[in-house]
């Protein structure tokens, strides 16, 4: 079998051996791998969230599937290969289209991380598919769909990766090539098992490929992956007598030629190969995938294929082409037998010209992406207020469609950011367009004469993440930029500033495309990209933050709060709120409300010992970078409490024209100082 498609053999041997033993295996050997990071264990993953006795090998297989998007993939399937002694080993040396499956998010991996799991259950349906019992099958399924948390999009995926010869997952992609064909409801009772068997028997029947390979082209093609310039056709003829040769390309899925042709130098990525034998025997229709030279100076090539249907079909119309070139006739040839006739609507549908070589929506196409969040917002305020953390909320549920109640946002957000749906940023002085959009950056390039230094162009963050925003058109992306207001705004966005506006997205009414300067490609702002920014009003207020800026972001504004359930009320007799409360009316007063003091610098505290250390190392170096060492006003700020006190000067001996001015000094404490450990000194402070 071709490498690229690996993974079925693996992901079977695993199935089979989780199925070959019991629960205690499949949870033990879990908790082996390192699911995020090394510096985060097995217990983070939602999977486990409700007990080990919880774990069901469809949602593992399905936590495991919708890791592949992430930066520690590799890794992590490695440590599966090791943990459950697996025989296959994955190449990851392959091209990135050697993992196509589906690659769902894991806020929908089901029962496990449900509160009504039945787990029994959903073991019992695993065995049955992996261990093809002709009993109970139906049953299963239907009562699997009726479990809250078990829908038909992630129970069909995860039982096509762990049968994946015999089984179809039904999710988006699926709908998006074939939803005008089958038009399956989205939701139970109106699905099930008989409503999922016919549909799998008609795609049998009208590819005659294995499901893998159909999945495959149909990510591919939906996605707009194989999508590069204007697709050609072309015909590839083989001797009558040559039937092993065809059985070698349906096997390994290329196809190869060894003689000079012209033609054949000029196929391409996403170009169609009609595949004929003899005269009038029609065998198959590939999508090229990757071009390969078979050795140095060798005129042979390799031209690697998805196959997108291998029935063959007898021509009533006999016609002798060269062994490979431009399809013309040939392709009138297929196109009129029946056998054919779903893969060209689907090819003349989605392989459409494109001469910008850039991936795009059709216009007027809109993705499936949260729309009750706007695309461009702001968090502002005070240092302190949870901004940051707010961000990262909000990103979470634009991503999950605010589905996340049961999970930690903040795993949650780690997570995403592994699988490069979040990209985190802090704008600052030197960020610059080359860092965000594009630029000729240097590189250093070692040889056997030493380290040279080479320049080649770069894709900055934000385009790279408007590529995968357009390779996945039903998932939302996310962009957070800290401390946005920080940035030189006209030179790090450019002339991409207009088009983050919702009118001029791609896909809407006025969608708006830009010639970028380095590269020289038409770029447009997908509408699934959602932009998060946070600013602190303390280090530059909202009025002088750029206008452009300013009139396409919606911005929110994030205040103090004296009343979060996180802050003790009394330690030690000592209320935070009321402290809290106080200090940010003074504050107010004496410079203004933009410069007040966050609940957040005062959450988890529980000791005296911690209040103090607050104090001494967070609040009162904010209070002076506030009020420029002022301290007669940071004592106000204190309720003049003891931990500023006036200082004695007449023994400096400063002279009497200072004494006469009557000035008045002050001094804080020192840091060792037992009065920062008593409470009467905080209750000052409001009472």
């Amino acid at each position: 079998m071709n490498q690229v498609y690996q993974w079925v053999d693996w992901f079977e041997e695993l199935a089979h051996k989780i199925a070959d033993n019991n629960q205690e295996y499949l949870v033990e050997r879990a908790k082996q791998v390192e699911w995020f990071s090394p510096d985060y264990r097995w217990s983070d993953v939602p999977l486990f969230k409700y007990g080990d006795e919880n774990v069901d090998p469809l949602s593992f297989i399905y936590t495991l599937a919708s890791k592949r998007e992430t930066r520690v993939f590799q890794s992590i399937y490695q440590n599966i290969t090791d943990a459950f002694e697996l025989t296959r080993r994955l190449d990851f040396d392959q091209s990135e289209d050697s993992f196509i499956f589906p690659t769902p998010s894991p806020i929908n991996t089901h029962s496990g991380i449900q509160s009504e799991a039945k787990p029994e259950l959903l073991r019992e349906l695993f065995d049955t598919v992996v261990k093809k019992r002709e009993t109970n099958e139906e049953s299963l399924f239907n009562r699997a769909l009726s479990v809250k948390g078990v829908g038909i999009t992630n129970l069909t995926q995860a039982m096509f990766l762990i049968s994946p010869r015999e089984l179809f997952p039904t999710d988006n992609k699926f709908r998006e090539i074939f939803g005008s064909r089958y038009q399956l409801p989205s939701k139970p009772p109106r699905f099930d098992w008989s409503i999922y068997q016919g549909t799998i028997s008609d795609i049998k029947k009208n590819f005659e490929c294995e499901f893998f390979e159909v999945n495959l082209w149909m990510y591919l093609i939906s996605s707009k992956r194989l999508v590069q310039e204007k697709s050609c056709f072309y015909q590839l003829t083989i001797g009558e007598a040559n039937d092993s040769l065809w059985n070698e390309w349906c096997d390994e899925s290329y196809i190869r030629i060894d003689t000079p042709n012209t033609e054949f130098d000029r196929i391409k990525r996403g170009d169609v190969v009609l595949v004929r034998q003899g005269v009038s025997r029609n065998k198959g229709i590939g999508i090229v995938l990757r071009i390969e030279d078979k050795e140095a100076n060798s005129i042979e090539k390799i031209v690697h294929l998805v196959w997108m249907n291998k029935k063959e079909t007898i021509s009533n119309t006999e016609y002798a082409a060269g062994a490979f070139s431009q399809a013309k006739e040939v392709e009138q040839i297929f196109r009129i037998e029946e056998a054919y006739k779903l893969n060209f609507e689907i090819l003349d549908r989605f392989l459409s010209p494109d001469p910008t070589n850039i991936i795009e929506p059709e216009i007027g196409q809109r993705t499936n992406s949260t729309t009750q969040y706007p695309r461009n917002q702001i968090f502002f305020g005070p240092p302190g207020t949870g901004k940051t953390y707010a961000a990262e909320e909000v990103a979470v549920k634009i991503i999950d469609r605010d589905q996340n109640d049961l999970i930690d946002v903040r795993a949650r957000y780690l997570e995403l950011c592994e699988e490069d749906r979040i990209e985190f940023v802090t704008f600052h002085q030197n960020y610059a367009y080359e860092d965000f959009i594009e630029g000729i950056r240097p590189r250093l390039h070692r040889t056997t004469d030493g380290t040279n230094i080479e320049y080649e162009l770069r894709d900055g963050l934000f385009k790279r993440l408007c590529r995968h925003a357009l390779d996945k058109p039903d998932q939302a992306y996310v962009l957070i930029i800290d401390e946005i207001n920080r940035g030189n705004i006209s030179k790090i966005f450019g002339e991409l500033i207009t088009l983050i506006e919702d009118s001029r997205r791609l896909g809407s009414e006025h969608e708006t495309h830009a010639t970028l300067p380095s590269s020289f490609t038409r770029f447009g702002v997908p509408d699934n990209v959602y932009i998060i920014g946070t600013m602190n009003t303390a280090d530059r207020s909202i009025q002088l933050l750029d206008t452009a800026l300013r009139r396409r972001f919606h911005f929110e504004e994030l205040m103090p709060d004296p009343s979060h359930s996180k802050l003790s009320n009394f330690i030690e007799g000592i209320s935070l709120s009321a402290i809290l409360t106080a200090m940010n009316e003074r504050i107010a007063a004496l410079r203004d409300r933009e410069h007040q003091i966050g609940h957040t610098y005062f959450l988890h505290l529980d000791s005296i010992e911690e209040l103090a250390a607050c104090f001494k190392h967070k609040v009162f170096p904010l209070l002076q970078e506030y009020f420029f060492d002022d301290w007669a006003k940071i004592r106000i700020v204190l309720g003049n409490n003891d931990f500023i006190r006036e200082r004695d000067i007449t023994k400096l001996k400063l002279g009497e024209e200072f004494e006469e001015q009557g000035e008045i000094v002050y001094e804080r404490i020192s840091l060792n100082n037992e009065i920062w450990a008593e409470p009467e000194q905080y209750r000052k402070i409001y009472e």
